[in-house]
């Protein structure tokens, strides 16, 4: 039998490659679809859900919510000009704050300053909304008012890190990454933790904000930014 080895040598190109093998990625790609969607007479999976870090878990209790937005607005409004009515500020505007409380760390620039915004009750529920926020005052009922958080740290990244994963220091999971720990992702194609930052640079501290610490690094956060390369590599 007579073999043609004209083009034995010849280097293969891309187009001869797909032209090969095209078909076989096809069928990978098909019975790969179908084993993950168990439709494949007696498939053994080896990869399976367990294998994967982020496979769905039940919860112990049963969920109320669905999804999880968590926005950290790091940098935005004082809290004291929004619906944290302090009237004792006005008695003690311009003075010092050591001088009011005993605050170990405090600088001593410059003087207390009471909200220049006007604040209203509001709802059934009677909360303190400022003027500046009509809209949220018209649904106070609506949401849930902490007012017994408090910080260890009055330096920005430790405090933002007691926030994020709640402790001062660096190393420690964060509260995205529990929960991806704990629940897993319904999506095997995306992360179960996504951090939305502003383009312009993240919060201080950086990363260990949204880190898994000492959990797996498949449980930290993936940052999308807003401009530019959406992921970095």
């Amino acid at each position: 039998m007579s073999i043609n080895l004209a083009g034995a040598s010849r280097v293969m190109t891309r187009r001869d490659l797909l032209s090969n093998a095209g078909c076989g990625f096809g069928s990978l790609a098909l019975a790969g679809l179908m084993a993950d969607q168990q439709l494949l007479a007696n498939t053994v999976n080896s990869a399976s859900e367990s294998d994967s870090p982020l496979s769905p878990r039940q919860p112990h209790f049963s969920a109320r919510a669905k999804r999880v937005i968590f926005l950290f607005m790091y940098g935005g409004p004082s809290h004291v000009d929004l619906f944290d009515y302090k009237p004792a500020l006005k008695k003690y505007e311009g003075k010092n704050v050591s001088e009011v409380v005993d605050k170990k760390g405090a600088r001593s620039v410059g003087g207390l300053f009471p909200s220049p915004y006007k604040f209203a009750r509001h709802g059934q529920s009677g909360h303190w909304v400022s003027d500046r926020y009509p809209h949220l005052a018209g649904m106070i009922d609506r949401t849930a008012m902490l007012r017994g958080v408090y910080g260890h740290s009055i330096s920005h990244a430790p405090a933002l890190f007691e926030l994020n994963t709640g402790m001062i220091r660096t190393g420690f999971p964060s509260v995205g990454s529990w929960v991806t720990y704990g629940l897993g992702s319904d999506n095997r194609d995306l992360p179960g933790f996504v951090v939305l930052y502003d383009y312009r640079g993240g919060p201080i501290g950086g990363a260990p904000n949204w880190g898994s610490g000492f959990l797996p690094g498949a449980f930290q956060g993936t940052p999308v930014r807003s401009k530019g390369i959406p992921i970095l590599n």
